[in-house]
């Protein structure tokens, strides 16, 4: 090769470099816009605004039907407003999960939405459930159907994973499942040692149907303090 070909060469590098590192800066610019829409649909929550008032009203339509075996039946407002409750009684043991509000579905599926704080990051989770109770391992199953972070769709699998080690005491994770005990469907009652916790719970026709023991044990309490009041008098 003579040397006035070789300088004929040159200039050929040079543009193949400039188109590569064109195509690098390109690829890059994308990886970088797809991060920044991942991220917006991520933290963009449209959620924020559903909440319920704390309240254990509910427990007093509960009780009633408690004393005669009926089954309960409560409003969707009924129970986000136990839920509310029961969370803000248990903070303390879970700074990861602040409140649980409740949606139904006609086809009796139940939207749960969850607004979680993962490092320091608020992220509004949502979730399509079947909700159902399993007497014989003494626990609430939700088999989950759908989950979103955000606007962004996540494969259940991955995410309840991810979850897994983050849940409060007393929710376990099982393939598609979030196995709920009991113990944390049981509400104290107020004046007694008793406490109520729910045995049997369907949702159907926009209603949560429930039953719960621990009546027996309350009004066995309810007795003995009567009885303990009327042998003071008698002294």
């Amino acid at each position: 090769m003579t040397k006035s070909s070789a300088q004929h060469l040159q200039p050929i590098k040079k543009k193949n470099s400039h188109r590569a590192a064109k195509i690098v800066t390109a690829i890059v610019l994308a990886i970088l816009v797809i991060i920044g829409i991942l991220a917006a649909f991520v933290f963009k929550d449209d959620n924020t605004s559903l909440k319920a008032k704390p309240s254990e009203d509910a427990l007093k339509t509960v009780l009633v039907d408690a004393v005669t075996g009926k089954e309960s039946e409560l409003s969707v407002t009924q129970v986000n407003q136990l839920l509310a409750y029961k969370v803000e009684q248990n903070k303390a043991e879970s700074s990861t999960i602040s409140s649980v509000y409740l949606s139904t579905n006609s086809d009796d599926t139940v939207n749960v939405y969850m607004p979680v704080t993962v490092k320091g990051m608020h992220l509004g989770v949502t979730a399509v459930a079947d909700i159902t109770f399993d007497s014989k391992g003494n626990q609430l199953v939700a088999t989950v159907k759908s989950m979103h972070v955000g606007r962004l769709g996540v494969p259940v699998g991955w995410a309840l994973s991810f979850m897994k080690d983050k849940l409060p005491t007393g929710i376990k994770v099982d393939g598609d499942k979030l196995l709920v005990d009991s113990s944390l469907l049981s509400f104290p009652i107020e004046g007694t040692k008793g406490k109520l916790t729910v045995s049997s719970l369907q949702v159907k026709d926009n209603k949560f149907l429930l039953k719960t023991t621990g009546m027996s044990d309350t009004i066995k309490d309810y007795l003995a303090q009567a009885g303990d009041q009327l042998q003071g008098l008698l002294k």
